[in-house]
């Protein structure tokens, strides 16, 4: 698993911080993501705040981009919008991982949206940054060994 993660990282150029090491969940996704320097948007829909969720998980927080719950709604057509003005980023150079309505309302709006919990296979890592639905069930080795094949 370390090799996959070190190929994974050679193949775009980004440096291994630290040891990765792969379990089922958001927490070594994120910290994968982060060793790679890509920009990472947490959105949570559940009770917790993204930021307390992941310094609960002891995530650490550079370079991760919170947005708070409730500001996400698969019927707001202008949320990718309103992510793509507060941080200054085309929405064209988005992806945005999470359930199938989600990324159906992310397509409309223009950012390249990839379906995570049911289509793994969809899985590609064209460009950043992420926005990273917390589903608490995103299997980190599945998802890297698509992007692998790809």
């Amino acid at each position: 698993m370390q090799t996959l993660a070190r190929r994974l990282l050679r193949k775009y150029q980004a440096t291994l911080l630290g040891e990765i090491r792969f379990h089922d969940g958001s927490h070594d996704f994120l910290t994968l993501c982060q060793a790679m320097k890509k920009d990472i948007f947490f959105i949570s829909k559940g009770v917790l705040r993204p930021r307390d969720f992941m310094v609960r998980m002891g995530i650490d927080m550079e370079g991760i981009n919170c947005i708070r719950e409730g500001e996400v709604d698969a019927e707001n057509e202008n949320i990718f919008r309103r992510i793509s003005r507060k941080f200054g980023h085309d929405l064209d150079k988005f992806i945005y991982i999470g359930e199938e309505k989600d990324v159906v309302k992310a397509r409309e709006t223009g950012m390249t949206g990839v379906l995570l919990d049911r289509s793994l296979e969809e899985c590609r890592l064209e460009c950043t940054p992420f926005a990273v639905q917390n589903t608490m069930a995103i299997n980190s080795l599945k998802i890297l060994t698509n992007w692998l094949k790809w």
